[in-house]
């Protein structure tokens, strides 16, 4: 008789454990699955101790509105822009054995994008109360005033979180995953160590003067820590070298760039014109609003890691399969998700008023303010199924080469989100929440509805032979 047949469940359980604990690509993709769950709640502990100390008001509203924008470099333009645009172009490269060349084109294209935004840096580094006051038009001019150092250093720390982008495209393509939620641990930890350390009976300039210190230092170790690892790549490329023409490289780069400035446009103004919206609501409205958002988004990770495993044929779909069958797996995993997401948002909706309680005890926070971060997640949990759909559809269109659909998506879902926002700004944040959580979901159910179309409209094409 064989002997894991004699074994008792426990005792196979451990074993299987063991077994899978000596295989390497396990491990790391523990480790990986533990930084990328790590950062966001340290993060969310940040934030909690950030409301305790400095308590929910214009500094942290400040602090909030500026590294919304700072972020950007690395959020937007990561997911966006170099996922689908330099990524691609790298492993074109790899296929002609031409690494070296991919990371100059790299480069090149980083470099272009600096010069695109570098109206952005000069603006924040020799004019700060006016690049404040565009992004957060209800502050006051004594918080603008005090917040010019503040200001200046997120600057540097969006040019530099653009190189870091392109630094996390490089490593991801390479296999190191690891490299961007640690270096985002980084800095959360930093800001997270000097506020409890040193943050305590300041006042409001001396808070402001702690926190552009700690973005600092956090920047610098960021910076770094990405750029050790992507020096590694350099080194390990260098039997690949080949000179790689200029003009080609900058023409390339153009190429790639250009249909996809219309979606990060979009992708960038979104979040700010909340910020804006927020800062016209009252004193604490930015960090209160991204309190209950960060809360939604720790709330997603496992939603999105079991979508992520079940879920992955739907994802990786290629465009070129029949029509018929794509036309199924959108509906299906459609389905899916959103039941999957809706049955989750129904128990965190219930229970929402007992989590944003609890943490309040941590946070030190007022009735008002726990009402308040309480409505928002409500609000942005009812509208999480929709939401929860836009990894899938956006993955799809860029599979089936749709990418006007993504650009009309992106313009449009921006657009209304602007226009409608100083309509519901009386409703206090609940209003903003309201109209940003209508909006992405209606526009995410109409992508959907246009990429169905897309594949039945092919459909008949095909089949008449054009």
């Amino acid at each position: 008789m064989n002997s894991t047949q004699t074994m008792s469940p426990i005792a196979l359980l451990i074993e299987r454990l063991r077994s899978l604990h000596k295989n390497a690509v396990f491990r790391r993709s523990v480790l990986l699955a533990f930084l990328l769950y790590l950062s966001p709640v340290m993060g969310m502990i940040l934030e909690l101790a950030l409301i305790r100390v400095f308590s929910a008001g214009a500094v942290l509203d400040s602090f909030r509105a500026l590294m919304t924008f700072m972020l950007m470099g690395q959020g937007v333009i990561t997911a966006q822009l170099l996922k689908y645009a330099v990524i691609p172009r790298l492993a074109e490269f790899r296929a002609q054995n031409k690494d070296r060349e991919g990371l100059i084109f790299t480069l090149y294209f980083t470099g272009i994008v600096l010069f695109i935004l570098s109206p952005v840096f000069w603006l924040g580094m020799f004019w700060p109360e006016v690049l404040l006051t565009k992004l957060a038009p209800g502050f006051s001019d004594e918080l603008v005033h005090q917040s010019v150092g503040l200001v200046r250093v997120t600057t540097i720390g969006f040019m530099l979180t653009t190189i870091l982008g392109s630094m996390t495209a490089v490593l991801n393509f390479y296999g190191n995953f690891w490299g961007q939620p640690l270096s985002q641990l980084i800095l959360n930890v930093t800001l997270l160590v000097a506020v409890l350390v040193f943050g305590n009976h300041l006042s409001q300039p001396e808070q402001l003067s702690l926190l552009e210190i700690s973005v600092g230092i956090g920047l610098v170790m960021m910076f770094a820590l990405m750029a050790s690892q992507c020096i590694k790549v350099w080194i390990s490329t260098a039997q690949n070298t080949v000179k790689l023409d200029l003009m080609q490289a900058l023409a390339l780069s153009f190429v790639t760039l250009i249909p996809q400035l219309f979606i990060i446009t979009s992708e960038i103004i979104k979040p700010l014109s909340v910020n804006r919206a927020l800062s016209e609501v009252g004193v604490g409205s930015i960090v209160l609003y991204l309190f209950a958002f960060k809360l939604l988004m720790i709330g997603n990770l496992p939603i999105k890691a079991i979508v992520t495993v079940l879920f992955p044929d739907y994802s990786r779909m290629n465009g070129n399969v029949e029509s018929a069958l794509l036309q199924k797996k959108l509906v299906n995993g459609t389905l899916k998700i959103f039941a999957l997401t809706s049955v989750a948002s129904l128990v965190l909706w219930f229970i929402a008023p007992y989590i944003v309680s609890m943490l309040s005890l941590f946070a030190n926070m007022t009735n008002d303010a726990v009402s308040k971060v309480t409505g928002v997640y409500r609000i942005l949990l009812f509208f999480a199924p929709f939401a929860s759909l836009g990894l899938f559809y956006v993955e799809l269109a860029f599979a089936f080469n749709e990418k006007p659909l993504m650009i009309i998506y992106s313009i449009t879902n921006t657009a209304l989100i602007v226009i409608l926002l100083p309509w519901f700004i009386h409703w206090d944040i609940e209003g903003v929440a309201m109209v940003y959580s209508m909006v992405q979901g209606s526009c995410m159910l109409a992508l959907g509805a246009a990429l169905y179309l897309q594949i039945q409209k092919r459909s008949k094409i095909s089949s008449l032979g054009i």
